[in-house]
């Protein structure tokens, strides 16, 4: 890459250090077309694993946010906006906002409701949690239920 100098003189600079007069004549350097290479591979990499959201459609319930403020409100999906990637959203006192697709989630599907099934009189019995206690040595090692050793050190001296 050439120096800032070269850049504007279009030349090499002339020094104490003999140069070639060949070196010393003008040359364009084409650094936009090397610079716009140069972005478009950065963006290619930078965009390998990007996705587009999916689209929303009218009338679809959506949660946004009516500031960056980090809240999220209840709308419904008016229809698509003047930029793209933009929508139409009501909220739920129908003031209508313009939202960039960013601040706008799909709420999260309502399964439909089952239906209520009617208590039984049979009732649920819970296992209770099995101790074992072992002899080892002159401490008593219980287990929980779920098979972790608990070591009693009440007869223990701890220094």
């Amino acid at each position: 890459m050439p120096s800032p100098a070269q850049l504007l003189y279009s030349r090499n600079l002339r020094t104490r250090i003999p140069v070639r007069s060949e070196d010393l004549k003008p040359k364009v350097y084409r650094l936009p077309e090397k610079f716009v290479r140069h972005q478009d591979t950065v963006k290619k990499y930078y965009d390998k694993r990007t996705r587009s959201p999916h689209p929303l459609r009218e009338g679809q319930n959506i949660r946004f946010q009516k500031h960056q403020s980090g809240h999220w409100y209840a709308g419904k999906v008016k229809g698509k906006g003047p930029q793209p990637r933009s929508y139409q959203v009501r909220d739920h006192s129908g003031n209508l906002f313009t939202r960039n697709r960013v601040m706008i989630n799909p709420s999260p599907r309502q399964s439909s409701p089952t239906p209520a099934t009617p208590p039984t009189n049979s009732t649920i019995e819970f296992p209770q949690p099995v101790q074992i206690h072992q002899q080892i040595g002159d401490s008593t090692l219980q287990e929980t239920a779920e098979g972790k050793a608990v070591k009693n050190l009440d007869n223990k001296i701890i220094r």
